[in-house]
């Protein structure tokens, strides 16, 4: 019984002369499991000796005189069998066959011969059997052979792990039994002649990415085989972040990563994603980790930081001008930038009026440095108010306004001392000219005022807005005529001094205008300014009968606030009973009360109703009611919900509306509407973040939407005081900057908002290195930490921890980040004081210019205090000195040897003594 090399086939033969025969079956050689998917039988033969080839091509038999071979791999169980050829040339008795390790098949023959078939994988008389092929000398042959694994005999198959270049590829033998020693050539032209390896299961890093084709050879006693594989070594992603980038202070970061091609992504350590990109929004270093298809991993850093801010390192010297010279100066001024910086001078209407660090020859007013450095950042410093010597300023400038666009306004203008008429006024830049500071016959807008005295000193500018009042509303009431020229028009306006006119009629001071027939008549109510609104009155015919106005009352709110609109009835003779339903506009409005009248009509009856929005009003009394007032029935109470106008109506069908007498004769009514105007609240929204660095320059800028124009804003400071501003700027911010800033926006209608900022001021890091002075003295190593609890620490060293070991001296800096983003980079210098002598033990003072002094080599700046003594061998002082490069010449003393004692004190205040000897050599 024999089993294939590979383990695959298993075949089994009998002789016993009387039941030969062969079987060849399929066999697991991991479970041992015998099965006949795959079955060859040759019955009946003389099966003794069965052996396979070392490449399980071919299957030998012997038992009936002679070797028969098989080929295995002719096809189906057939074929094998058709394959069938005797490769001995004589007869040759049955005996057993042995695979070798030298992949040739020995034959058992009774003799002093082994028989070898010398190339057992070829096909027929090609695989060269020799019935003598081994001599046993002295030994002798019967028909037996030991038998062993024949798995040892099989190719060595090798696998690898990891393919990525720059890392090391594992190569691991499937099985290493019967392996004696092993010898690898990866075939790795870049690596010549160091690509070979004697290892079992060597770890190779191959020089680059492509294909390789490595060799294996392995030994196993006089064995040796040799495989070959390919291996493909895949290279790295490589993730391009992009250049180091630096960010303008205060400019808002957004900076979108894009990482490339691969398959996962992980960003700053983070679990892996699919996302190739990442937005990034603050300072930082920021880490890839690419994973592609073939698990190789590429990484790649970007450090996102910001140029330091620009600041005043020397406050400026400002110079007043002279009486509304142009001979003001601010000069001395000094700003430190990271880099060149160019310095731009503003007024404060943004006008440039001059350049470089000292401004010259400008007038009184405000004026702004504009610093521009780095990549294109610029930052703003100021105001620095130059002010005129003795100008006498304005105190107040108090508006009249225009009336309807006529162009009718003034102002007046009060100095802070003195006759107004001593001064020249200038309206908007204009010249100035002797007004005692009245100007008359202006429009609606703002206006710029300055004064200037005898002396020609010129006051700051005052700013003023004149508004433009139109004229009165109105609304008109028509009451119909009966039949008989009796139809009356109520004009409701408001205002005071008012006139009012029906065409063709003369004006009159009363609101009424009666004994109208009906027909449409066109009106007009003139204020005390002159202006006028009119409108188109229809009046009416009505059956004969009372007439009473049944009256909705109108309101203005701004949204959100409540509103109220009185329902009631003028006119009123001898009512005994009423009914009415009025209608209101839902959504604009929503109804939350109807505060009926049991006062004036005791017993009033009301029900709200919401679809629709309506009130439904019922009265009835015994005792009749008459005026010639307006008398509530009730008042509306609303919220208001949507900005618009919304209208109240008298549903005006009888029976769901009447007014009747005493008599139960209809009372005719003359419905007006009312109107509720909901405003729009402007809204005020800020566009900055409320945390801010220490020492960075921003500015608050409110935004405002809704409302309608013109508008009044301001800003009020945690200090209290206030700007009439949309946008506040803070310079260099320090953490008095902090606190409640309050913004407040009011419309022509007085609808308002305000807005509360709360603007903390995040300290910058502070390392609070141990030295006053930029330098740190330190002996032999010390521990170098900065504050700890930060969120980032980067010192140039590469560490990210707030501490580091110094074990060199040099140059130190670590750049500190907060939780809030706030960064600071500081930077110190240590030094060894370790014992900074290195001291000579002989030296010769013989004029030749080599070693004729003794003295200490050092480093001078290592230690602040030093003083050297020497003894002769009776003790006596022969030389002193506090000065390290001084040395002692000796060209007074006998040769010899003499005793020298160094004190030094370090920088860090400890002192050390030092003693030895020195031979002087003469």
């Amino acid at each position: 019984m024999k089993i294939s090399p590979d383990g695959q086939l298993i075949g089994s033969g009998v002789y016993n002369g009387i039941a030969d025969f062969f079987e060849l079956l399929r066999f697991n050689n991991t479970t041992g499991l015998i099965t006949d998917e795959f079955y060859f039988s040759i019955d009946p033969i003389n099966a003794f000796g069965i052996e396979f080839s070392s490449e399980n091509s071919k299957m030998y038999l012997t038992g009936i005189g002679t070797i028969l071979q098989y080929d295995l791999k002719a096809g189906d169980t057939q074929a094998i069998l058709n394959s069938q050829i005797s490769v001995s040339p004589i007869i040759y008795s049955a005996g057993a066959l042995q695979l070798g390790p030298d992949g040739k098949i020995y034959c058992a023959h009774p003799g002093n011969y082994l028989g070898v078939i010398n190339n057992p994988n070829e096909a027929g008389m090609a695989c060269n059997f020799n019935p003598q092929g081994v001599f046993l000398e002295s030994g002798y042959c019967s028909v037996g052979l030991p038998s062993f694994i024949q798995s040892y005999l099989n190719d060595p198959v090798y696998a690898t792990t990891q393919h990525c270049a720059g890392q090391p590829t594992q190569f691991n033998i499937t099985n290493t039994n019967g392996i004696d020693s092993v010898y690898w050539k990866f075939k790795d032209f870049g690596n010549m002649p160091n690509d070979t390896s004697t290892q079992l299961s060597p770890a190779y890093t191959f020089s680059g990415p492509g294909t390789y084709y490595p060799e294996l050879t392995v030994y196993s006693g006089l064995l040796h085989k040799t495989v070959k594989d390919t291996v493909v070594i895949y290279p790295l992603p490589t993730p391009q972040l992009g250049s180091d980038t630096l960010f303008c202070p205060n400019t808002p970061i957004n900076l979108t990563l894009n990482a490339g091609s691969g398959v996962q992504y992980s960003w700053n350590n983070n679990f892996p994603t699919a996302d190739s990109t990442l937005v990034v929004n603050a300072t930082g270093i920021y880490l890839v980790r690419v994973t592609d298809k073939n698990g190789c991993i590429g990484r790649d850093t970007i450090n996102v930081a910001r140029y330091d801010d620009a600041s005043v390192s020397v406050n400026p010297v400002i110079t007043s001008s002279n009486c509304g010279q142009s001979n003001g100066a601010i000069t001395g001024i000094e700003f430190t930038t990271p880099g060149h910086s160019v310095v731009i001078w503003l007024d404060a209407a943004g006008n440039q009026v001059g350049t470089g660090n000292n401004l010259l020859n400008v007038p009184a007013g405000a004026y702004y440095a504009e610093v521009t450095f780095g990549d294109n950042c610029s930052q703003e410093f100021g105001p620095y108010p130059i002010t005129d010597n003795n100008a006498t300023q304005i105190t107040d400038v108090l508006p009249t306004h225009d009336h309807c666009n006529q162009g009718m306004g003034g102002l007046s203008v009060l100095p802070a001392s003195g006759n107004p008429d001593d001064f020249l006024y200038s309206l908007n830049g204009g010249p100035y000219q002797a007004n005692s500071g009245l100007f008359t016959g202006l429009g609606e807008g703002g206006y710029h005022i300055s004064l200037k005295d005898a002396a020609g000193c010129i006051s700051n500018v005052y700013t003023r807005l004149i508004e433009n009042i139109p004229g009165p509303e109105i609304d008109c009431i028509a009451t119909p005529e009966t039949g008989s020229n009796n139809g009356i028009i109520t004009v409701i306006a408001d205002g005071e001094n008012l006139t009012f006119q029906l065409e063709g009629y003369p004006p009159q001071t009363t609101n009424e205008f009666t004994g109208l027939s009906a027909g449409e008549y066109y009106v007009w109510v003139t204020d005390a300014f002159g202006c006028s609104t009119p409108d188109t009155v229809t009046v009416g015919s009505s059956p004969p009968g009372l007439l009473l106005l049944a009256l909705a009352g109108t309101d203005r709110k701004c949204l959100n606030k409540p509103a109220r609109s009185d329902i009631g009835i003028s006119r009123v003779s001898e009512m005994t009973e009423m009914k009415a339903t009025l209608y209101y506009d839902g959504s604009l409005l929503n109804c939350t009360n109807f505060n009926a009248n049991g006062d004036v009509f005791p017993n009033i009856q009301s029900q709200l109703f919401a679809s629709p929005p309506r009130v439904e009003i019922f009265w009835q009394s015994t005792v009749p009611v008459s005026s010639s007032d307006t008398l509530t029935l009730g008042t509306f109470i609303f919220e208001t919900t949507q900005a618009g106008t919304a209208d109240i109506h008298w549903e005006e069908l009888s029976p769901v509306t009447y007014f009747l007498n005493a008599s139960q004769d209809t009372i005719y009514p003359v419905f007006h509407p009312g109107i509720i105007e909901v405003f729009e609240i402007p809204k005020a929204s800020i566009n900055s973040n409320n945390q801010v660095c220490e020492e960075d320059s921003f500015t608050l800028l409110a935004e405002i939407t809704g409302g309608a124009d013109p508008m009044e804003y301001a800003w009020q400071m945690p200090t209290g005081s206030c700007q009439a501003a949309l946008s506040f700027p803070i310079t260099n911010a320090q953490p008095q900057d902090g606190g409640l800033y309050r913004f407040t926006v009011k419309d022509q209608n007085n609808c308002a908002d305000t807005l509360v900022y709360n603007l903390e001021v995040v300290p910058k890091p502070n390392a609070n290195f141990p030295t006053t002075t930029d330098t740190i003295y330190y002996e032999q190593q010390t521990q170098l930490q900065a504050t700890p609890g930060y969120a980032s620490y980067q010192w140039n060293t590469g560490d990210t921890t707030y501490f580091i070991n110094i074990t060199e001296e040099g140059d130190y800096s670590v750049l500190m980040q907060t939780a809030e983003g706030c960064t600071n980079l500081e930077k110190v210098t240590l030094i060894n004081t370790w014992f900074p002598f290195n001291i000579p033990n002989a030296f010769t003072p013989n004029g030749d210019g080599l070693n004729d002094t003794f003295r200490p080599v050092t480093d001078y700046d290592r230690f602040s205090k030093f003083s050297m003594v020497i003894y002769n061998s009776w003790g006596q002082r022969i030389f002193e000195t506090t000065r390290p490069a001084e040395g002692w010449d000796g060209k007074d003393a006998a040769a010899g040897v003499y005793v020298w004692v160094i004190t030094y004190a370090d920088y860090m205040g400890k002192v050390s003594t030092l003693k030895g000897s020195v031979t002087l050599v003469k």
